[in-house]
């Protein structure tokens, strides 16, 4: 997906491998995941504030130059994922 907006979006018991998520249009980017897969996907540069990921499975996922400031992975799966140069403090893992 390419500048596409994503707003107040919310998904639940998605499947969403692959995704390139730094490609869509950031402009007041919120979305909230409960219960999904994002395996293999990659969120570069990005604000992750308004984000919301619970009871996901993340495996061989890559968060890196992100805003993740009081960000949580509320009980999800973290196999292989990776967090780099991630700006923000009380990250919760």
């Amino acid at each position: 997906l390419t500048d596409v907006s994503f707003r107040n979006v919310r998904f639940v018991e998605c499947m969403m491998q692959g995704m390139i998520f730094h490609r869509l249009n950031l402009f007041l980017f919120s979305m909230h995941f409960e219960n999904c897969r994002l395996d293999q996907s990659l969120f570069y540069n990005m604000d992750l504030k308004s984000c919301k990921i619970q009871e996901c499975q993340l495996r061989q996922v890559v968060f890196e130059d992100c805003k993740m400031l009081k960000f949580s992975f509320k009980n999800c799966l973290l196999e292989g994922t990776q967090l780099r140069a991630i700006l923000g403090k009380l990250l919760n893992l």
